[in-house]
């Protein structure tokens, strides 16, 4: 009589055909009534540990196996962070707890495009479960992506986004600039603001300024940071003032001052402005049909290789037309005129190994 003992509990599951365990998942079978088998079905954890297989014979006989079961990690979502938005200069903790066996190893990563995994730096500290920011700053603005793995798989994985909220700064690296009259000149600021912030210009002479005949207005951004620009056309004497770009979000306001003066034109400036407004427009139709007429060119030249090369295919044609058919040569062959015909045949067979066209061979060749 055989029977199914857990060892660990010292549970007795079944003997010979009869099973004693109340536990749905065991199942016995048996073939050739020599071979017993134990089954359990939807194994968990608590099912990991010794079983024996006890023959009552005498002298006993017994056989002893560990089970292992294995899970594949899984997000504790009730334990891990969500998305997070704070203020800048508090303290933060990103945590992601994972559960599985064998225990999971969770590495941290930043989706920035580098796929490099996070390490400890100043101000941030990247243990098992967490990142910890002391304090958070808007660099650490971020979406991070938390990845844990126990070779089991799938490995499983958690997005959390970061924002860090502050008040705008505007930075302006150049804030002192000349022009001449009837040129164009470009000011520009460098704004950080996180919610993004609403930025505008303002002149002493014209007040807030927007896009139109005399100024282009183009913000470029960049996550939280925006450089302003502002583009003056056609310089004239009013346009010698003091500009302002100013940058505001709910938490604060933030402006930089650049000051336009006047100076005298270069020696370039001053032929552009003798050849009139439309001097710039000129040259670049010109331009554009130097562009076009070498387009053409190329395209006549190409269109002339290809009728050449269709000639003297056809030429080619005609004379293997006009020859026919020669006698047989001594290997009773058609096809080859005897003298350069052996000879033609050598050297296409030669220079073509030697990755020389076969149609210039062809046309080098006496007929």
């Amino acid at each position: 009589m055989v029977a199914w003992i857990k060892v660990d509990t010292q549970t007795i599951l079944t003997i010979g055909s009869h099973l004693i365990t109340r536990d749905y998942q065991i199942s016995l079978s048996q073939s050739d009534g020599r071979v017993w088998h134990l089954r359990i079905s939807h194994v968990d954890r608590t099912d990991s540990g010794w079983y024996m297989c006890q023959i009552n014979t005498d002298p006993m006989i017994s056989r002893q196996g560990y089970l292992e079961v294995v899970e594949p990690p899984d997000i504790v979502l009730k334990e891990s962070s969500d998305d997070m938005s704070l203020h800048e200069g508090e303290d933060a903790t990103l945590r992601c707890v994972a559960r599985g066996y064998p225990k999971p190893l969770i590495k941290w990563f930043k989706e920035d495009g580098s796929g490099q995994p996070l390490v400890s730096s100043p101000g941030m500290t990247v243990n098992d479960t967490d990142i910890i920011f002391t304090p958070v700053r808007r660099h650490h603005m971020a979406v991070y992506l938390c990845i844990a793995s126990n070779g089991v798989p799938p490995s499983v994985s958690k997005r959390i986004v970061l924002q860090v909220q502050f008040a705008p700064l505007v930075n302006v690296t150049q804030q002192l600039m000349a022009a001449a009259k009837g040129t164009s000149v470009t000011l520009r600021c460098a704004t950080e603001a996180h919610p993004t912030s609403v930025v505008y210009w303002w002149s002493a002479n014209a007040g807030v300024l927007s896009s139109g005949v005399r100024y282009k207005v183009k913000n470029i951004s960049h996550g939280y940071k925006l450089e302003m620009r502002l583009q003056i056309l056609k310089v004239d004497g009013s346009d010698f003032t003091t500009y302002k770009c100013v940058a505001k979000n709910p938490h604060g306001e933030s402006d930089g001052t650049i000051r336009l003066t006047e100076r005298a034109p270069t020696d370039a400036e001053r032929r552009l402005l003798a050849a009139g407004p439309d001097a710039e427009e000129a040259r670049r139709r010109q331009l554009l049909a130097q562009q076009e007429a070498a387009a053409a060119r190329a395209a006549h030249k190409l269109r002339e290789q290809r009728r050449r090369q269709e000639e003297r295919r056809r030429q080619r044609a005609r004379q293997r037309h006009q020859s026919g058919p020669s006698a047989p040569d001594s290997t009773g062959r058609h096809g080859q005129r005897p003298g350069n015909g052996h000879r033609q045949r050598e050297l296409y067979t030669k220079i073509h190994l030697h990755g020389i066209s076969p149609a210039k061979i062809l046309d080098a060749i006496p007929m």
